[in-house]
């Protein structure tokens, strides 16, 4: 059935520049955002925390978050995944004036939380956390003078403790307390120490609003694993690096290699159908076999062969 009903939408962009030809093709893309999206701010920072349950954990990575970052203007988004605890009634206590709450009734996994946040962020940079991270002094402020350094920079995050791929750095603490101290005196800015990798596990996700615009939201043909593996694989295809910042350190306070809160039957098999679903994706390409961040054991093991 057709409607004799007939609209007309004039969108007027006579204060839009026209767009030039340029022989990069990142440039030509930043042109093109930067032109077509409005930012009141460059500055801007979009902090999204994800809390299930775990409230004492929640509570620390807030906490953590609202004493130790500085120098940027930043919104805090706090979204309770379907908690059967007090997150919500938490949120609401949090004395910090610019930001959201979501609440969503049912857990039915991180992806949509996650999408959500995406979907109605209003920063130039997006930064994930997961409720188990405690930030430290300086942490923001490194991440983004990494980010900022290269145009081709796409995705970067912290070392932490607690994590795979070669990412994790050993403070060897005793307590909170003293985990900030360690980590302030870590958090020393050093490009030095800043590593292209082929993968990134995000335990802290940094991204731009031109990269998620450009890459788009992560795939939900992952539940959980290789989530970040195949993300990892779309920023470098849409041409962008990948960047661990070994200059700056993060708590993250969950044991997963004695899987806590974890079945470990259902972990390794979650692990064998996620990797599958990976190389059917890729045509074969495995993302461990295939993509590995080998380079720093071949590197290790030069030096070693000088003794």
């Amino acid at each position: 059935m057709y409607s004799n009903d007939k609209r007309e939408v004039v969108i007027n962009n006579e204060n839009r520049n026209n767009i030039t030809e340029n022989e990069n093709f990142l440039r030509m893309r930043h042109q093109y955002y930067n032109n077509e999206v409005d930012l009141t701010d460059d500055t801007f920072v979009s902090i999204v925390i994800i809390g299930y349950n775990r409230l004492e954990k929640t509570k620390r990575c807030v906490e953590s978050v609202i004493k130790y970052t500085a120098d940027f203007n930043y919104e805090l988004i706090l979204i309770d995944n379907g908690s059967t605890d007090e997150t919500t009634d938490y949120f609401q206590t949090v004395n910090y004036k610019n930001k959201k709450i979501i609440r969503i009734s049912k857990n039915t996994g991180a992806l949509y939380a996650i999408h959500t946040a995406m979907k109605i962020y209003e920063g130039n940079y997006f930064v994930l956390l997961l409720n188990d991270v405690y930030v430290t002094d300086g942490w923001l402020t490194n991440l983004i003078r990494c980010y900022d350094s290269d145009e081709k920079i796409g995705f970067v995050t912290a070392c932490s403790s607690n994590v795979s791929n070669l990412q994790q750095v050993d403070l060897s603490f005793k307590n909170f307390d003293e985990m900030q101290i360690k980590a302030k005196e870590f958090n020393k800015s050093n490009p030095l120490l800043w590593q292209e990798r082929l993968r990134l596990i995000n335990i802290v996700t940094m991204l731009k609003r031109e990269v998620i615009d450009n890459v788009g939201l992560f795939d939900s043909g992952f539940f959980h694993d290789f989530l970040e593996d195949d993300f990892s694989a779309r920023v470098r295809r849409a041409g962008y690096k990948l960047m661990l910042c070994g200059d700056t350190f993060v708590h993250h306070d969950h044991d997963f290699r004695n899987m806590e809160d974890k079945d470990p039957e259902k972990y390794q098999n979650s692990l064998k159908t996620a990797r599958k679903n990976y190389r059917e994706k890729y045509y074969g390409l495995d993302a461990w076999d295939d993509i590995n961040n080998d380079e720093l054991n071949l590197i290790g093991m030069l030096k070693n062969s000088d003794k």
